[in-house]
């Protein structure tokens, strides 16, 4: 089971702003309503790897 899928089961999520897909997929994304549709998106990052160095950069989604 991907890192997104285990958090989402949790009712938790990344503080780290990106795009997350269950097939393990991220990607870093910056807000810029200057932009259509309202997001840049920016590099892909392995959000497992994120977590490992750091596993309180989490919080509970309401």
């Amino acid at each position: 089971m991907k890192a997104i899928t285990r958090l989402w089961l949790a009712g938790t999520l990344p503080i780290r702003d990106g795009l997350y897909r269950p097939d393990g997929f991220a990607r870093d994304v910056r807000v810029d309503e200057m932009v259509s549709g309202g997001l840049v998106l920016l590099e892909p990052f392995d959000l497992e790897a994120f977590l490992e160095s750091d596993p309180e950069e989490t919080t509970r989604s309401s």
